[in-house]
């Protein structure tokens, strides 16, 4: 990856997310997932995504939530894009996440993720993607989220997305 996150996400940011989704990474995801997703959160991902953001994530990706998922990854992921998801990432940004993943969306998050992947993130999040992202996360999830992260990953993460 030739450029880092700290753009994409946070101008003012002292940290980037680098090394958690980078090909090169030195440790997996699980650190990123449980801070957001798992019941047992210890810390909020303000840090991650930005220092002068005055509340977390937890409101939006924890179990109390009062809406699902959908929202939150409609909004980036799905071509019919209703509304962007500054009030999520930073109160004080100015642009959506269209340019926040992609200048223009004009290229896949593949490359994010896993170098290797051949796939863009369309069949990345659902092969079909013939369902929305919120199966991926409920109660019901079938199946786990190891090929949607790295193939090579052998671990299972639904652990930390569905209770």
């Amino acid at each position: 990856m030739s450029r880092d996150l700290t753009r994409l996400l946070c101008d003012d940011m002292s940290r980037d997310l680098m090394c958690l989704l980078c090909d090169d990474m030195s440790r997996d995801l699980t650190c990123l997932l449980t801070c957001v997703l798992c019941d047992d959160m210890s810390r909020d991902l303000t840090c991650l995504l930005c220092d002068d953001m005055s509340r977390d994530l937890m409101c939006s990706l924890c179990d109390d939530m009062s809406r699902d998922l959908k929202c939150l990854f409609t909004c980036v992921f799905c071509d019919d894009m209703s509304r962007d998801l500054t009030c999520l990432l930073c109160e004080d940004m100015s642009r959506d996440l269209t340019c926040l993943l992609c200048d223009g969306m004009f290229r896949d998050l593949t490359c994010l993720l896993c170098d290797d992947m051949s796939r863009d993130l369309t069949r990345f999040l659902c092969d079909e993607m013939s369902r929305d992202l919120t199966r991926l996360f409920c109660d019901d999830m079938s199946r786990d989220l190891t090929c949607l992260l790295c193939d090579d990953m052998f671990r299972d993460l639904s652990c930390l997305l569905c209770d």
